[in-house]
């Protein structure tokens, strides 16, 4: 496994996907997933309205590591999938993703941002409340392959100052913790 945090010679890119990331977010997607979304449906959000879509992959040293995705309509985003490269997780990527989503959805004026992980999911767990979701209700039997319950989480004042701050001081924390050459291009 890669030990993002033991070398800074890392370059890491966040950036806009496109449907040019189509089979490579599908690589991620079937690595991570026990019942990962179909082709079909992963292009159609590649290829939706961009004014209602947030997509962004995450390269390691020029390679596809990640990607997280939101619909986003009327000031709310809800966030449809995060996924790392297995072989890159653990190393504050996702963590990453979700934070630049949210300074995204922030700077579109949003204010209100949900997703839902199952419940067994201890590190999806871990990671949103970090990031200040919080869970507000189950949804039974959630996922078919196990029939498994969703959290469903949210952060509801995204606008608030306090909010912005904790954002910022999140990135800022992140970026103290992780020494290498970062770039967004969003």
């Amino acid at each position: 496994m890669a030990q993002v945090e033991s070398s800074p010679a890392y370059s890491v890119l966040v950036r806009s996907a496109t449907i040019a990331d189509l089979w490579d977010i599908m690589v991620i997607e079937y690595q991570c997933f026990s019942s990962p979304w179909r082709p079909q449906t992963m292009r159609a959000d590649l290829e939706g309205p961009k004014q209602r879509k947030i997509y962004l992959a995450l390269e390691v040293n020029g390679e596809l590591a990640g990607y997280i995705g939101a619909h986003y309509y009327a000031g709310e985003a809800h966030i449809t999938t995060l996924a790392v490269d297995p072989e890159y997780q653990r190393m504050g990527l996702g963590e990453l993703l979700a934070l630049t989503l949210l300074g995204k959805v922030v700077a579109l004026g949003g204010t209100y941002v949900t997703l839902e992980y199952r419940t067994s999911n201890q590190a999806a767990q871990a990671l949103y409340a970090k990031l200040g979701f919080a869970p507000v209700r189950i949804r039974k039997n959630y996922y078919r392959d196990t029939d498994e319950d969703a959290i469903v989480a949210e952060i509801s004042d995204l606008q608030h100052l306090a909010r912005r701050q904790a954002i910022e001081q999140l990135c800022a924390d992140w970026r103290r913790r992780h020494q290498h050459d970062v770039r967004v291009c969003i």
